[in-house]
């Protein structure tokens, strides 16, 4: 049973490595017409949902920071007629 035991613990953490794998590759590009940009989203990794959920205890400050973990933004910064950034 033993021998059982160690070879489903070993499929599970390879299956579970494997999962991350291919999160870490996930992506989706879109353009948010309203702000004029356009923007990647990642999926993220088990370890980083883990580190997110810990930064604090409301959960509206930790879906903010997962969100910021798994964004980035690829339009340029606009600029005004002084060369000051305006904002979007």
């Amino acid at each position: 049973m033993n021998d059982n035991t160690a070879v489903f613990s070993d499929f599970a953490r390879r299956a579970k490595e494997r999962i991350e794998q291919r999160k870490k590759k996930i992506t989706k590009k879109l353009r948010v017409e309203a702000a004029g940009v356009d923007i990647t989203i990642r999926a993220l990794t088990d370890q980083e949902i883990s580190e997110c959920m810990e930064f604090s205890d409301d959960s509206l400050v930790v879906d903010k920071y997962l969100i910021y973990h798994a964004v980035r933004l690829h339009s340029p910064v606009k600029r005004g007629s002084r060369g000051r950034q305006k904002c979007l």
